[in-house]
């Protein structure tokens, strides 16, 4: 079986995650793994720590076979209520341009 490569993106990502939607992203980014293919999430952890008010969870992440890429913003927490005012985020769009090149999914 040829090996592919994915790169998922979402918003929210275990452990920085509140409802389902993140859940389903894991178990499909596991599924993906277990069969042998390379798998990239890129998610936001500063809108989770805008909906939760700060507090961030203890990483369980690092022993998945998934690569993690987590957009950082030298904005914090006020980068994903940029992105929604504005209906943009130009920290965000630069660091999946980035990805992109670099991951080549």
């Amino acid at each position: 079986m040829e090996t592919l490569r994915f790169l998922l993106v979402t918003t929210f990502y275990p452990p920085y995650h509140i409802g389902g939607d993140a859940i389903h992203v894991r178990y499909l980014a596991e599924a993906l793994a277990a069969r042998g293919h390379e798998v990239h999430v890129e998610f936001a952890p500063e809108a989770y720590r805008l909906k939760q008010g700060g507090t961030i969870p203890s990483s369980d992440t690092d022993k998945e076979p998934i690569h993690l890429h987590p957009i950082s913003s030298r904005w914090g927490r006020m980068q994903p209520v940029a992105a929604y005012l504005l209906g943009q985020s130009r920290s965000v769009a630069r660091h999946h341009s980035r990805l992109l090149k670099e991951v080549k999914p």
